[in-house]
């Protein structure tokens, strides 16, 4: 990866040692953290409320953006009730933080977010995991654990491994008193045409789940935020310290939010521009004999055994004029160029990103 921070970005651009060069980088897959509407919201934010809420949300830190974007969010995903805090990983830990001394045992995806493991250990009821989304030992713990009060933890979009969670397996399975904790952080506005994520996708609307996601992905902004019903919600405002005591996201960013929210919902076409742009890099991926997993995923991971040869089309794709981020996950030890499309890339983009690939065959 390029050692140059980088000094200026656009959804579709990056300035990187004083070069403009196409990016296909991060997570903003509708564009909308640089939309005009959503940067104005912010700068009137930043005018009515200043920067920092400068408190928690149980003092003085809830402002009308924070309790406006709640709302929204609920509406917009059909479930009860909504909270925000400053992350998602902060979501996460609020919710199995809040239910600590309530639950008899956790069952949890072995491929979970980190957020998601870190907080189920947290909690300190024990844990099992039911492998990589595997329905059947899924099925064997529910049984074993039935009269238990169980919470099922998964993500719902694993993007490193390019799979969906078996969610309608997991609400059919998941015991009537168990709670489904899923992070959409990876489906909130890719799936569905809506852009609604996992849940609308997949037709499984339950009032057993809770869904958390970042709200710095699709929705371009800051924070986190966890949805569900209202009973659960309550439990994390009451019980939570990360909520009680930490200072509450900045307002400007939850108004920001908020805008961002309603372009998803006033303009489905970004979703369909992010929809053909999936299909485009598939076919791309397609083309030179790299079928990435999860045909539904605006992501691209090109793994390779020896890190000099991922470093090596690194620097050729930045000669060419064209940033793609070399990085070292766990689940590539030998490291993967990372190629994330978003709404905003054109065709003419597309095209370049393939030419480019095709030079380095």
């Amino acid at each position: 990866m390029s050692r140059s921070p980088i000094s200026a970005k656009s959804p579709t651009h990056v300035t990187l040692g004083g070069r403009s060069l196409l990016a296909f980088v991060g997570t903003d897959y509708l564009g909308l953290s640089a939309h005009e509407k959503v940067l104005e919201a912010c700068r009137e934010g930043l005018e009515r409320y200043g920067l920092s809420a400068s408190a928690s949300r149980v003092t003085s830190g809830t402002y009308e953006a924070h309790v406006q974007l709640e709302e929204a969010l609920a509406e917009f995903l059909g479930l009860e009730s909504a909270l925000v805090l400053p992350s998602g990983d902060l979501a996460n830990q609020a919710l199995l933080e809040s239910m600590e001394g309530e639950l008899d045992r956790i069952l949890i995806d072995a491929d979970s977010h980190t957020s998601l493991v870190r907080a189920a250990r947290a909690n300190g009821a024990p844990r099992h995991d039911y492998g990589p989304g595997d329905p059947t030992r899924l099925l064997a713990l529910c049984d074993r654990f039935r009269g238990e009060r169980l919470a099922i933890l998964t993500d719902a979009v694993f993007p490193a491994k390019g799979r969906l969670a078996p969610i309608a397996h997991l609400l059919r399975y998941a015991p009537p008193k168990a709670l489904v904790v899923v992070d959409d952080s990876h489906g909130m506005g890719v799936l569905d045409k809506r852009g609604r994520g996992t849940l609308a996708a997949f037709g499984t609307p339950s009032s057993q789940v809770v869904v958390t996601f970042s709200l710095a992905k699709s929705l371009g902004a800051f924070g986190g935020a966890l949805v569900g019903p209202a009973q659960v919600i309550e439990t994390v405002r009451r019980r939570s310290e990360v909520y009680q005591g930490g200072t509450a996201l900045p307002p400007a960013v939850a108004l920001a939010a908020r805008t961002a929210l309603g372009i998803l919902e006033a303009e489905p076409e970004r979703v369909r521009r992010l929809h053909r742009n999936i299909r485009l890099l598939h076919e791309i991926a397609a083309s030179h004999g790299r079928i990435p997993q999860g045909s539904f995923l605006p992501v691209w991971n090109i793994e390779f055994p020896d890190p000099a040869e991922g470093q090596r089309w690194h620097t050729e794709l930045m000669r060419l004029g064209i940033f793609v981020p070399f990085s070292h996950y766990p689940s590539h030890p030998g490291g993967a160029l990372r190629i994330s499309v978003c709404s905003e890339h054109s065709r003419e983009h597309m095209a370049e990103l393939y030419e480019a690939l095709a030079s380095l065959r």
